[in-house]
């Protein structure tokens, strides 16, 4: 399983996909999305080849303190992808960065990503 953590730029969340940019949890489902985040995520390294037609591409990020943080494990039930992150807890504000962590997973039999209280559906472009 492809996964990848680090820093990535408070400014830079408008890349995210419109309707997830606020949310703690949620998806890429396109190459041209997933360039634009990568670049901003990790800067000068280059972007990893996801085929997008099987896989989609989870995101963890910090929403109320700047925490590291780490997706443990995926589990899919009835469609919906869950993500069970981790993180340390802190009292730092977000400034300029939040922790975000991404991972690959089949696309195959999920049709939603919960994210809080609501279920995302993965079958809309980004």
């Amino acid at each position: 399983m492809q996964s990848w953590q680090g820093d990535y730029p408070v400014a830079q969340l408008k890349l995210l996909p419109h309707d997830q940019r606020e949310q703690a949890v949620g998806f890429i489902n396109d190459a041209k999305t997933f360039e634009q985040v990568w670049k901003a995520f990790k800067p000068g390294k280059n972007v990893p080849e996801i085929d997008f037609k099987t896989n989609l591409v989870l995101f963890a990020r910090n929403t109320q303190f700047y925490n590291r943080i780490s997706i443990g494990k995926v589990t899919v039930t009835n469609g919906v992808a869950e993500v069970l992150a981790m993180e340390n807890m802190s009292a730092m504000p977000i400034e300029d960065k939040v922790a975000m962590s991404l991972v690959v997973i089949a696309r195959q039999g999920v049709t939603a990503v919960q994210s809080g209280d609501k279920n995302i559906p993965t079958n809309k472009s980004n």
